[in-house]
Parts: C-alpha cells; sequence; structure tokens
C-alpha cells in the first residue's frame, strides 16, 4: 500500500489509495457517511460548475450550499 502524507494549514493528513480506504471501511458506518458526503459535495460541485459555466455567474452563500447538502 503507497501511503503518502500530507501537511496542510498545520494539520496532517494521510492519504491512501481508494481501493485501501474502500477495503479498510468494510462494514464501517462512519465511513460509509463520509463516502456519501463526498459524492454529495462531489455533486454539487459539479452542479455548479455547469452552472457557472453556463453564464450563471453569481455567488451561493455558504449557508445554502450547507443546506442544500444537509450540513
Amino acid at each position: 500500500m503507497t501511503v503518502a502524507n500530507l501537511k496542510v494549514g498545520g494539520r496532517e493528513y494521510v492519504l491512501i489509495p481508494k481501493r485501501e480506504f474502500s477495503r479498510l471501511c468494510r462494514g464501517d458506518s462512519l465511513c460509509r457517511k463520509l463516502r456519501a458526503e463526498d459524492r454529495a459535495l462531489g455533486e454539487l460541485a459539479s452542479k455548479r460548475l455547469r452552472a457557472f459555466r453556463q453564464g450563471d455567474r453569481k455567488g451561493i452563500p455558504l449557508e445554502q450550499v450547507k443546506r442544500e447538502l444537509g450540513i
């Protein structure tokens, strides 16, 4: 398994391949929740980027994004 360490803003993170993450998370409800949140964020980001490219250049308040994601 290849592992990478990453330091961002004084906090340290460990990056692992997606396949390894999936293997480690098998059956773990917290991991399933995190993956679902990641998918939702990715889908919302893609939606907003498409809207931006089609001329909708206005900003979106953070509170609205949180509401849409249910967080």
